[in-house]
């Protein structure tokens, strides 16, 4: 059996989800939606799991994949009906610790019961974000992420001394962390120059500087995504959040940073549209 060492295992998988998720793009509609519906009950279940291993709370994991399925297919319905799923959640979890507490075990705390809605809220909230944006967009954010982890990893892997923040995840380091920032600007900048030269493509049409401080802020986001879920292992002692892709760990270890970049890149895009429109001028009467 050969066995590869792990960058070039980092390398194939990298290319193949890219390959996934290009495929499911183009075709759109309900394969992307499985594509997303994937992802999330994968994710959801490896951090599931980070707090109940194996069979324990089995019910709950249930639920919550019921209402995670629920909420990711409903997307494309009205609003209200995502919103239904995670007050679902909520008021599950809320009756599970009532019915706890309420059957004489006083130690009963509501934060044993909130590992169940907050699943839904880190990981199929953000991830359903990208089934409201256009394919370039879609595709654009993906590749800020995946520049930012093989930019981080390498630059790390070859120029790596000083550690960026130890007591969190002792790996990281100044020197990656710049790689990754180079590497996610990069990308931004490209994407601006290619929306610059077609309207039509589907990226908002913006200066080169609001372009490189998206690249800046979208970094940073991801970066906080990767650190977040890091800090989140090490509280429970797990070191990966699973095994199902070589060279990357689990499926939540590959979209942590996807996680915190989505909402902020539709954050930085609804304050660009509203100063855009804010700042057009006003038609001329009788024109």
């Amino acid at each position: 059996m050969i066995t590869l060492p792990p960058s070039r295992q980092r390398l194939i998988t990298g290319f193949a989800l890219a390959g996934i998720l290009l495929v499911a793009v183009l075709l759109g509609g309900w394969f992307l939606h499985v594509l997303v519906l994937g992802a999330v009950l994968l994710g959801l279940w490896e951090f599931y799991c980070l707090f109940w291993p194996g069979n324990s709370q089995l019910v709950q994991k249930c639920l919550g994949f019921i209402l995670a399925g629920g909420f990711v297919l409903s997307t494309s319905l009205t609003p209200e009906w995502p919103i239904l799923f995670v007050s679902l959640a909520l008021c599950a979890s809320a009756l599970m610790f009532l019915a706890r507490f309420g059957s004489h075990h006083p130690e009963t705390r509501i934060t044993d019961y909130t590992v169940l809605p907050f699943g839904l809220l880190y990981i199929a909230l953000p991830l359903s974000l990208a089934l409201h944006m256009h394919p370039a967009e879609q595709i654009f954010v993906v590749l800020v992420s995946t520049a930012t982890d093989c930019g981080g990893y390498y630059a790390g892997m070859l120029f790596g001394r000083h550690k960026m923040w130890p007591s969190v995840s002792p790996k990281k380091t100044w020197q990656g962390a710049a790689g990754g920032m180079v590497a996610s600007i990069a990308v931004c900048l490209v994407a601006g120059h290619l929306a610059s030269r077609n309207a039509s493509l589907g990226l908002p049409v913006m200066s080169f500087w609001l372009w490189l401080t998206m690249g800046i802020l979208l970094n940073a986001a991801a970066q906080l995504g990767d650190f977040f879920e890091s800090a989140l292992k090490r509280s429970l002692n797990v070191k990966d959040s699973g095994t199902i892709l070589p060279g990357h760990g689990g499926v939540l270890d590959r979209i942590d940073s996807l996680l915190f970049l989505l909402p902020l890149y539709f954050v930085f895009r609804a304050l660009y549209t509203a100063v855009a429109l804010l700042s057009a001028p006003l038609p001329t009467p009788g024109a």
